[in-house]
Formats: C-alpha cells, sequence, structure tokens
C-alpha cells in the first residue's frame, strides 16, 4: 500500500510539469506550423489473460500515451480482462504556451474562461479517437464493452468523444478525471450518448481546471437529459489523480465491464 501511493504521488506532481512549462511559456522546441502526426497507439494487457473489453485512456495536455502508461496497472487491477489502449495526441502550437509545441488533443488559450473557447482541433481530436474505437469494434470488441477515460485534456475530450457518439448502441462508459466541457456552448449530449453512464472525478483544489468547470459541466449534461451521472470531488487535490480516485475509477470500471461469463467470451479478440 505504501509503494502504491508514492507511485501515484510521483505521477500525480509530473502531471503538473506540462501544465507549469506551458503558463510559462517555456519550450524547447520551434514551433511546427500545424499538428504533427502522433505517436503509433499502445495496446496494453495481460497476456495470460483474453481481453473481453476496452479501455481507451486519453492522456493530458503535453503528456503522452508513455506518459501516462504508469497507471495502466492500477486500473488494471480492477479489470484484469480488459485491453487498454493508449494514444497519444499530435504535437501542435499551443496558444496559452506562447505558440510553442507540446502533445495536444485541441488548442487552450488560456486557464479562464472554457465556455466558448474554440478548442481549435477538437473535431479532429474525436475523430481520431473514435476511429480508435471502430478498430475496436471491428476486432470483435462489442461497444457495451469499451470505456473511453481520460485525464485533464484527454479527460474533456473523453466526454465529448463518447457523449456526443451517434450510434445505436452506446459505450458502457466514459471517465472524465479533472476534465471538463470544452466549447460547452457548442456541446449537444447524442441519444446515445445519454445512455452512457459517466464518472466525472475532481480536485476540489485543482488551479488549472478550476472545480466549478468540472460542476458547470456536470450541471449542463443534467440539463440535457443525461441518465447516470456520478460526479465526485477530491478536498486538498490539486491537478493531478491520487488513490482515491483511482479506487473511485477502478470501481467504476469494474461495474460498467463486469467478466463474462464463459459462454458469453467465446469471440474474444487477442491481444
Amino acid at each position: 500500500p505504501a509503494m502504491r501511493s508514492r507511485r501515484v504521488s510521483s505521477y500525480a506532481f509530473r502531471l503538473l510539469l506540462p501544465f507549469m512549462s506551458a503558463r510559462r511559456g517555456v519550450s524547447a522546441f520551434a514551433a511546427p506550423s500545424g499538428p504533427q502526426s502522433a505517436a503509433p497507439v499502445l495496446r496494453l494487457g495481460r497476456s495470460d489473460v483474453p481481453a473481453t473489453a476496452s479501455v481507451l485512456l486519453l492522456h493530458g495536455l503535453g503528456d503522452s500515451a508513455e506518459g501516462i502508461r504508469g497507471i495502466v496497472p492500477l486500473m488494471a487491477k480492477a479489470v484484469p480482462h480488459a485491453r487498454f489502449v493508449l494514444p497519444t495526441a499530435p504535437i501542435r502550437p499551443i496558444t496559452m504556451n506562447g505558440g510553442f509545441p507540446m502533445t495536444g488533443w485541441y488548442d487552450i488559450v488560456g486557464l479562464n474562461e472554457r465556455e466558448n473557447e474554440a478548442a481549435d482541433g477538437l473535431e479532429d481530436a474525436m475523430a481520431m479517437v473514435r476511429g480508435i474505437i471502430e478498430e475496436e469494434i471491428a476486432s470483435g470488441m462489442p461497444a457495451n464493452r469499451i470505456v473511453v477515460t481520460g485525464f485533464s485534456q484527454g479527460g474533456a475530450l473523453s466526454l465529448w468523444t463518447a457523449l456526443t457518439r451517434e450510434s445505436e448502441e452506446s459505450l458502457a462508459g466514459v471517465v472524465c478525471m479533472s476534465g471538463y466541457l470544452p466549447k460547452a456552448s457548442s456541446f449537444a449530449l447524442s441519444p446515445a450518448g445519454a445512455q452512457t453512464k459517466t464518472l466525472m472525478c475532481h480536485g476540489e483544489d485543482d488551479p488549472l481546471v478550476l472545480l466549478q468547470f468540472g460542476k458547470a459541466s456536470e450541471a449542463l449534461l443534467q440539463e440535457q437529459g443525461i441518465q447516470d451521472l456520478t460526479f465526485k470531488s477530491y478536498p486538498g487535490l490539486v491537478h493531478s489523480i491520487n488513490e482515491e480516485e483511482l479506487d473511485d475509477v477502478g470501481a467504476f470500471l469494474a461495474e460498467v465491464l463486469p467478466p463474462l461469463a464463459p459462454e458469453d467470451a467465446s469471440a474474444e479478440p487477442e491481444l
């Protein structure tokens, strides 16, 4: 237990670094003219347990699939039968970072007003993640065995991708950690999204994505008719992830992605 706590704390501190750099406008790279190619998608899972569920995990601004993969073993304890799918955002100029490049799902202008931000690149990011979802479905994974999760900007993208998805079948769930709905004035919950179980987690002392932004997103989703939404906040937690939050995320995953009975797993995709 002590080792687990240290691992989470170390990761939580590192999560802050891209934002700290962004606020100072520091970068070691020259700004490209537009988004650059993303790194390969990581697919992680236990070789001794067939995958009967898929969990997409989307990192935050300035991070990567390799950077966030450290929390996968902690999440996977709740769903050892799941495959974890981790894409990396393209490198793009970030206005809040003085136009210097970093991995980002969409552009961020500042930390204050979020509802009417342009969020340039959000549509392309959603298309990318939905393409991965369709790849999972094509491999034999039913939509109701897929959960989209994400931290910060990745959590924001998770909400947009899963809850505006037009399909006859809903995803199993969506998890947003320390995120919000960017471009909220343009957000429209789809019928499938309204049926998607949703968990939002937020630190009460988050100085970057304020708790009020998360609560405003919760209120909008309730107003638009989402049917199963849980919002959890954590006293003393800043813009990071702690052990209590990971326990809650694990419990949510275990609920929406229970193990399949042997007869239900006859067409399991291979890892």
